[in-house]
């Protein structure tokens, strides 16, 4: 198949994702209710009908957010067609310049409301699908030699994260860390979850180690004020790491701890240092009262 029958195929495929509709899942419609007060069909459509409405833009955001179904079966696509940055602005220009309706239908509504998509929204669609993002060769043979099940699949659809910056070091850590958990026998989906998300974030201008540590750092003191700040803490988990899996909309003292044991795993094996000799972080009440974005909690992944 040639490049241009490539772009066309792929265009096909995104615009009948954008068209297929969506169902919010219970987490969504919870952070419909509990942070938008939208709890009807009405409601949703009033927000989206009104361009000046303040939560517009962030509900188109959170709405139209590519799961890792939607990943999985466009995987195949993204492998076979090697697409390079130059490939993604084409790819962009051609779903975009689309008129895309599409039907969002609320739990327990019997009709659904439609919505026509601004261009923003598609852009970040497709963006967030990273379809560029084709993972170092020996990080997917290391990933086939240490799952089984027919989970390499999973693996390679975690491995594109939100943009992943590919290094020597990043490819290392993710290389050890494959043969420490697979060794272990540990839970590789929970782990690598964690992993992926929090290595999709790393920036550079320190080492990958140091961003482990820090994230581990906030989520030890948001654990610690946990019971104190529910629902500051739905927003910002909502904010950052929600819609990719991290953390759920639930999330006690003990499920925080349950996250920080995964990460603690994931830099044992990692980077072979241990964690938990690290002094816990005192975080303010000034740091989860924000909601212009990510504060507090994981403001070392902004």
């Amino acid at each position: 198949m040639n490049k241009k029958s490539q772009h066309e195929e792929l265009t096909r495929t995104l615009l009948e994702e954008l068209r297929r509709g969506i169902t919010p899942e219970k987490e969504m419609s919870h952070f419909l209710e509990s942070t938008f007060s939208i709890t009807t069909p009405e409601e949703l459509r009033l927000a989206f009908n009104d361009e000046d409405h303040p939560d517009r833009d962030m509900l188109f955001e959170l709405l139209f957010f590519p799961d890792r179904r939607t990943k999985l079966r466009l995987e195949p696509l993204f492998d076979e067609f090697r697409f390079t940055a130059e490939d993604e602005k084409t790819l962009l220009d051609a779903v975009c310049k689309e008129t895309v309706d599409v039907n969002i239908t609320l739990e327990g509504a019997t009709e659904p409301v439609c919505v026509t998509l601004p261009r923003e929204c598609m852009e970040l669609f497709v963006k967030r699908l990273n379809v560029k993002a084709n993972p170092p060769q020996s990080v997917v043979d290391a990933a086939r030699a240490h799952l089984a099940g027919g989970r390499d699949d999973l693996f390679l659809v975690l491995l594109r994260g939100e943009k992943m910056r590919w290094t020597d070091e990043t490819t290392g850590f993710l290389n050890r860390l494959l043969k420490g958990l697979a060794k272990r026998g540990a839970d590789l989906e929970d782990h690598l979850v964690t992993a992926i998300i929090t290595m999709s974030s790393f920036g550079g201008g320190h080492s990958l180690q140091d961003h482990f540590m820090a994230i581990r750092q906030d989520m030890e003191a948001a654990a610690e004020k946990a019971h104190q700040f529910e629902e500051g803490l739905k927003t910002l988990t909502m904010e950052t790491m929600m819609m990719q899996g991290m953390i759920g909309p639930s999330h006690t003292e003990e499920e925080m701890r349950h996250k920080i044991r995964v990460l603690d795993t994931l830099m044992m094996e990692g980077f072979g240092v241990d964690p938990t000799l690290l002094e816990p972080v005192k975080v303010d009440l000034g740091d989860f009262s924000g909601g212009d974005g990510v504060t507090g909690m994981f403001k070392a992944m902004s």
